[in-house]
């Protein structure tokens, strides 16, 4: 059942900027402003809609669970290309009490998969897994949410969105561009997102989803059941009949709530770091960051020399031993996982095989007032799923089934019916004894891992404030096959080392080449969407008495915003 709606605060929208520090409150100055309001939380988002949806939800009375599902169910409607209702969501949750948990919402495969199903061979609707996000956010609200807020209301900024449209502009109008052409082979998105003749539609237009908006309507009312046993899902059955589809009813109602998992956990420094485990890629964060801590802190600040290949050589360890020799069982990885954590696998590291696949992902992290932190990945896979959707839902379908093995192979990642996926999801809270200090992820495939080590390191290691630490220019590698040389990608090619260290070290420099614009981003030059979006909060220093005692930071290199939200001093 549905919570009983509260009323929501009638808010202005406010102008988002790319990342917010320190700032006045609204209406007037800082000393009278602070008078009247306080902060409440901060919302770093991968679109400016979904951080107002947050912000609005956090000035309404809710919560960062309240705001994280706001921010999920905005940014299904205005950053297409990264998420959606069909796909998958993790939350990574940190209470105020200390305690932290994750909703592992990890998507499986149909199962009732045809004998012959190979994940190279599929298109369309045959590429989807069963979609969990909605069974995670209807959980995160129940379980961690405020109680001050409904359903109902976490949703209307989404369909306001979809009903009004959002303005295709920077690195979402880039992804229209990047992949007009897989975009235009189904009608009805291609109406979405391409005019008359084919064409991405020029940048500023407006991006209307009517019948999505009706779907989500059917969900504000109906609640996120309707979704898997209701009239949701009877469509969603019949969408995939008619398309070749595989996911069933059985399917839909077999989704279960999805479980409260531990988190992994280690030791950074002094600081405690907390984030994903298998199936996602926490635990190769884990990995990357026990070679940095054999190094001293200040061997990695931004002006040390050699700092890019002491970043290289922990993101060869990682990335290597996640093809080489990943987590045997997704369920069952706690001995495997501090084995490959451990320092002695760092000191003497061997340098492996990574197949890198060029998809895509969003993220938020949202702190309140009481210092709940929520740090939410969730992806449809590749850059808008399969590409393909229902002139009845309206829903673009996740793609997830490519990121399985070929069934043939005893991988435990391989295709088989009810399998989890491989996933890249890699959302950071660090904690010290006083509570969390950052919370952040982001999207990229295998460059969520690489671009979350370094930010984390940037921040902890350097003492970067964060907006400074995601903008900080990145690198990334992918180890070579068949004995070549690992592939170093650099942000900046003018801070490249000499061919003659980058041939000792067994590297090879290579342009970023699955960017959706290579080095264009939209803070400036030099900033390349290939190297992730990672949006971040993060508490100030000394912060006890500040009236803004978090900052929140948006990527350059995407098109986010991270805001803060206030209130009446007196509520």
């Amino acid at each position: 059942m549905v919570k009983p709606s509260a009323a929501l605060l009638t808010l202005a929208l406010v102008t988002l900027a790319a990342a917010c520090g320190p700032t006045e409150a609204p209406d007037g100055g800082a000393d009278d402003a602070h008078a009247r309001q306080v902060w409440v939380g901060t919302v770093s988002a991968a679109s400016p809609e979904a951080a107002e949806a947050g912000r609005r939800i956090l000035e309404a009375g809710g919560n960062a669970a309240d705001a994280a599902v706001a921010v999920s169910m905005a940014l299904s409607v205005t950053e297409p290309g990264g998420s959606g209702i069909a796909g998958q969501t993790v939350l990574l949750i940190r209470k105020p009490d200390g305690e932290a948990v994750v909703i592992q919402g990890s998507s499986r495969a149909p199962g009732s998969l045809p004998s012959d199903a190979h994940p190279e061979r599929l298109e369309g609707h045959q590429l989807t897994t069963v979609p969990t996000t909605l069974r995670t956010l209807d959980r995160a609200w129940r379980e961690f949410g405020s109680g001050a807020v409904g359903w109902d209301e976490l949703l209307a900024p989404a369909i306001q969105w979809a009903e009004e449209g959002f303005e295709l502009r920077g690195f979402r109008h880039a992804s229209v561009e990047r992949f007009a052409e897989e975009l235009s082979v189904d009608p009805f998105v291609a109406g979405l997102f391409l005019d008359g003749e084919g064409r991405p539609l020029p940048e500023g237009s407006t991006v209307r989803q009517p019948v999505l908006a009706r779907t989500l309507k059917r969900l504000a009312e109906a609640g996120a059941d309707d979704f898997y046993t209701g009239e949701i899902a009877a469509a969603i059955v019949r969408e995939m009949e008619v398309r070749g589809g595989w996911v069933t009813a059985e399917d839909l109602a077999g989704v279960a709530e999805p479980p409260l998992v531990a988190p992994l956990q280690a030791r950074y420094r002094d600081l405690d770091v907390i984030t994903l485990p298998p199936p996602y890629g926490g635990w190769i964060v884990l990995q990357a960051l026990s070679y940095l801590n054999l190094l001293p802190a200040d061997s990695l600040a931004p002006e040390a020399p050699g700092r890019d290949l002491r970043m290289a050589e922990a993101l060869r360890l990682a990335h290597g031993t996640r093809s080489r020799d990943p987590v045997p069982n997704p369920l069952d990885y706690e001995a495997a996982v501090a084995e490959r954590i451990d320092p002695a696998r760092a000191r003497s590291h061997r340098e492996a095989i990574l197949r890198e696949r060029g998809g895509e992902t969003t993220h938020f992290t949202v702190v309140d007032a009481d210092g709940m932190v929520v740090a939410g990945t969730e992806s449809i896979n590749s850059y808008f799923g399969a590409r393909v959707a229902g002139e009845e839902l309206g829903i673009l379908w996740n793609s997830y089934m490519i990121e399985f093995q070929a069934p043939e192979l005893e991988h435990p990642f391989a295709l088989r019916p009810g399998a989890f996926p491989l996933s890249s999801m890699s959302a950071t809270i660090v904690a010290d004894e006083q509570g969390a200090v950052l919370g952040l992820g982001g999207p990229g495939s295998a460059r969520i891992i690489s671009s979350v080590t370094q930010v984390t390191s940037l921040v902890l290691d350097a003492g970067l404030p964060v907006a400074e630490a995601v903008a900080h220019p990145r690198v990334h590698v992918v180890p070579g096959a068949d004995d070549g040389p690992d592939l170093l990608y650099l942000e900046r090619a003018e801070e490249m080392p000499d061919a003659t260290t980058l041939e000792r070290l067994g590297f090879r420099f290579t342009p970023s080449d699955g960017g959706v614009l290579v080095g264009r981003g939209w803070g400036g030059p030099g900033f390349d969407p290939y190297f992730g979006g990672i949006h971040a909060v993060a508490r100030v220093p000394g912060s006890a008495s500040d009236p803004i005692p978090w900052e929140g930071a948006a990527d350059p290199r995407r098109d986010g915003a991270a805001v803060h939200a206030w209130a009446a001093a007196s509520r």
